[in-house]
């Protein structure tokens, strides 16, 4: 599911039982499980336009099986086509970014998850532990079914942490410490507040563009299908539909 804010939730089977990431059931109020962090120049805001709103026009379009979302600041033109592929278990942000000023940019971003594994975030909340793997963060419930997802990125991850404490630290999820330090903690979430952030960093030179990955499979199985796929086809599917 997903609405105007980049909210909803994500599932595997059951959208009761086994719950991926959060679901907020509330009718006045989106607060989305996934989020997208940026920050350039000492600007920090987020393709979520209910989180950090910067004040500038957020586009969004909703195809058959995808949802494009389009925003513009700090000279960075930013879309993201958020779509799970029909033969795969795997959810897929193909983010792209492009400079449109003569001048190089080096970007921070922060893709935070809150999740679920399971039917209650209360009942798994602390017993969500992760860890690294080359450049996957594996997430795993250890609270009864012991269901796990990988989070990999197609640039290099430079820190993660699974404690949503530490993430938020005296900020809020509009802006949290996370995007304040240099690097995130690093730390297990075990017996702690569960999340799942990961930070990468990315340099743009002069008007360059450049595609991103952030992505999460249900096993390892789903994540070999999904270094597979081929993103071209999906791009030019949304350019038919537009």
């Amino acid at each position: 599911v997903v609405t105007d804010n980049m909210g909803g939730y994500t599932w595997d089977g059951n959208s009761r039982l086994n719950r991926i990431t959060a679901w907020n059931n509330n009718p006045t109020t989106d607060v989305p499980s996934e989020i997208i962090y940026l920050k350039c120049n000492n600007k920090m805001w987020t393709l979520n336009h209910g989180i950090n709103n910067d004040g500038n026009n957020y586009y969004i379009n909703y195809g058959f099986g995808y949802a494009n979302f389009r925003h513009t600041c700090e000279g960075i033109i930013q879309e993201n086509t958020i779509f799970v592929p029909q033969k795969e278990k795997v959810k897929i942000n193909l983010l792209k970014l492009k400079n449109t000023e003569p001048k190089n940019k080096r970007i921070k971003i922060v893709y935070y998850i809150k999740p679920v594994l399971g039917e209650d975030e209360l009942k798994t909340n602390t017993f969500i532990k992760n860890y690294t793997s080359d450049n996957f963060v594996i997430v795993r419930n250890l609270y009864g079914n012991n269901s796990e997802i990988i989070i990999m990125s197609s640039e290099k991850i430079k820190s993660y942490t699974g404690n949503k404490e530490s993430f938020i630290g005296q900020g809020s999820l509009v802006i949290p410490d996370g995007l304040r330090t240099e690097n995130l903690s690093n730390e297990n979430g075990v017996g702690q507040q569960s999340c799942i952030a990961v930070e990468l960093e990315i340099e743009l030179d002069s008007y360059e563009s450049k595609d991103i990955v952030l992505a999460y499979g249900v096993n390892k199985d789903e994540l070999e299908k999904f270094q597979d796929i081929n993103y071209d086809q999906y791009k030019e599917a949304e350019v038919i539909e537009k």
